[in-house]
């Protein structure tokens, strides 16, 4: 897709499908990055399908159990709020896009609503999310493990906000 002559094009990070989140039994968050290298088409099946040795590699690699909890997954542009401890400052404040603007902090209770982008380094554990309803100048980068709650949302064709729960994990699909 890119127009070149004598010049090599190199793209430094392979896209990520999903991201499998989970709590373990210490009560931090991880997740798995499952990128579209690691989705194969199978043919007898008529699926897609994802390897389930290398999955569990991965979650071997992450310290993560097989008796931890899987939460959720989430693509690009998908809804997720986030928990933090209490006094900490929201990741996105609209405050701080102002000049004269007063930092607003958590109270322990309420949640903060993002969009989630992508998986942004699995080494650290942190991923990348953006603001609902504007346009957000910096990078919003958020490292997963130190958070109080994770919930997964989605709207109805109405708008209508709603919490998605019992989710499955799932290695085959169409």
């Amino acid at each position: 897709n890119y127009q070149t002559n004598n010049k090599k094009v190199i793209l430094k990070q392979i896209k990520p499908y999903r991201t499998d989140f989970y709590q373990c039994e210490d009560g931090k968050f991880r997740f798995v990055t499952v990128r579209y290298t690691n989705v194969s088409y199978h043919k007898a099946k008529g699926m897609y399908v994802i390897d389930e040795q290398w999955y569990k590699q991965e979650k071997a690699n992450k310290k993560i159990k097989e008796t931890d909890k899987f939460l959720f997954s989430m693509h690009r542009d998908e809804l997720m709020s986030i928990k933090r401890k209490e006094g900490q400052p929201y990741y996105y404040d609209s405050s701080t896009e102002n000049v004269d603007g007063v930092t607003c902090y958590h109270d322990g209770i309420t949640t903060e609503m993002l969009k989630f982008t992508a998986t942004n380094n699995d080494t650290t554990g942190k991923i990348e999310v953006n603001p609902l309803y504007t346009y957000c100048k910096k990078q919003i980068m958020v490292g997963v493990a130190n958070l109080y709650g994770v919930q997964k949302y989605a709207t109805d064709v109405l708008g209508n906000l709603y919490e998605v729960k019992d989710n499955k994990l799932k290695l085959e699909f169409k």
